[in-house]
């Protein structure tokens, strides 16, 4: 049985949009879309451990992209430390997992 997310996958996407908190720091441009990747590991208890950014924001304002990149280190860190089944059937084993995030002009965000 693979690692999921209690609930599966609807519970997840549903998580994301209500814990996901993003504050850029400055003005955007009211069309601004960017996104990231993020990669994680779910442990043998189910927490996540080995969380890293795969694929950055493509903006090349600093201070937007560290925004982004902490909103989704944040969520991954504090808000999903034990919210996964953990992969396996008699034993459990790490599994790797990516998350696309995807984020636009205000806080709307998309997964």
């Amino acid at each position: 049985m693979p690692a999921e997310f209690n609930g599966g996958t609807r519970a997840l996407q549903s998580f994301l949009k209500d814990n996901l908190i993003w504050n850029p720091p400055t003005a955007i441009n009211p069309d601004f879309h960017d996104s990231l990747v993020m990669s994680f590991v779910v442990n043998k208890g189910g927490g996540l451990v080995y969380t890293n950014v795969e694929k950055e924001p493509a903006t090349t304002d600093e201070d937007l992209k560290y925004s982004m990149m902490k909103a989704a280190y944040d969520l991954l860190g504090k808000h999903m430390a034990f919210g996964f089944r953990p992969y396996g059937y008699d034993k459990y084993v790490f599994a790797k997992h990516s998350l696309h995030i995807e984020f636009n002009s205000g806080t709307a965000v998309k997964f």
